[in-house]
């Protein structure tokens, strides 16, 4: 087992440094100059690129810049002048993190609900409402359906805040619209997890035994169809992470996602490195601890993969 999680820390700090190392550079490709401005004569932008280390050698912006960050320090960002990005990130992301909470919560309970309701139900109308439901949720992306929630519980009914986030009637259309995907990715899954075990010999000995349908669903269909759910848990919490961005500018919501897409517009580079960095962090320890659990659960695993 310590061989098993001494190649997932490893494999976790190759990412990172892959992570850090690509969008540094790429960053450097996008056209446009960060200090360009209406007022920014060429005299204050040549001061401005030198407090910024932008006048340096390339090679020698990025060692700087690794150097930094092996001690934690995202830098100063660029458009938002006078502030560090760690304080954004410290500010910000405690409504991004409530948010996404709010709406993984929302997508394992009503996506495995919805899966194991229609694994059940065959062939019936409910498991053919869920696999509609689970075709829109996976189809629509989720700015098409806070627009609609928006228009309809917002403005139509007036019952919902367009925007806004600060009582728990704002949260509910934002932690909806970004769960929807992943509730619709997870309900597919459990359903097809479900229906691959219904013939397997362990099931037909628990009917043999004489126990209850509901003993046999939940201790023994339910209990080893959630073995498969925990691979995709990881890319199912980057989907939410990924998909805040926009739900919070659309709901107007002070995450990051906000900073994320103002970061980028303005080619502020300190900034969009270091929210890029964080979240790849982020979900990297995530998956990290999926992959602890999986291993923890299924032998298997460490012992394949270790």
């Amino acid at each position: 087992m310590a061989r098993y999680i001494l190649n997932r820390v490893l494999v976790a700090i190759l990412t990172m440094f892959v992570l850090a190392t690509t969008t540094f550079f790429l960053l450097r490709l996008v056209p446009g100059d960060p200090m360009a401005g209406p007022k920014v004569t060429p005299e204050v932008k040549a001061i401005l690129r030198k407090h910024y280390g932008l006048d340096k050698p390339l090679m020698e912006q990025y060692v700087v810049y690794m150097g930094n960050l092996l001690r934690g320090d995202f830098g100063w960002s660029m458009a938002a002048r006078g502030n560090k990005v760690n304080n954004i990130i410290r500010d910000a992301f405690p409504a991004s993190l409530d948010l996404g909470v709010r709406s993984m919560i929302v997508a394992i309970i009503m996506g495995l609900f919805f899966g194991i309701v229609s694994a059940l139900h065959r062939g019936k109308p409910m498991d053919y409402l869920t696999v509609i439901l689970v075709l829109v949720g996976i189809s629509v992306p989720s700015f098409v359906v806070a627009g609609l929630l928006q228009f309809f519980f917002g403005v139509y009914l007036h019952i919902l805040p367009v925007a806004r986030y600060d009582n728990w009637k704002s949260t509910l259309m934002p932690t909806f619209a970004l769960s929807l995907g992943t509730m619709a990715t997870l309900a597919r899954y459990m359903r097809a997890s479900m229906l691959e075990i219904v013939n397997a010999d362990y099931i037909k000995t628990a009917k043999a035994k004489g126990l209850s349908r509901l003993q046999i669903v939940m201790r023994h269909q339910v209990r080893n169809a959630l073995f498969p759910i925990l691979t995709i848990l990881g890319p199912a919490i980057a989907m939410v992470l990924t998909g805040s961005f926009i739900i919070e500018t659309v709901f107007a919501i002070p995450g990051l996602g906000r900073h994320y897409v103002t970061a980028m517009q303005n080619l502020d580079y300190t900034l969009v490195l270091g929210l890029t960095l964080f979240f790849g962090f982020f979900l990297i320890a995530m998956n990290l601890l999926v992959d602890f659990a999986y291993g923890l659960i299924d032998p298997r695993v460490r012992h394949t993969r270790g």
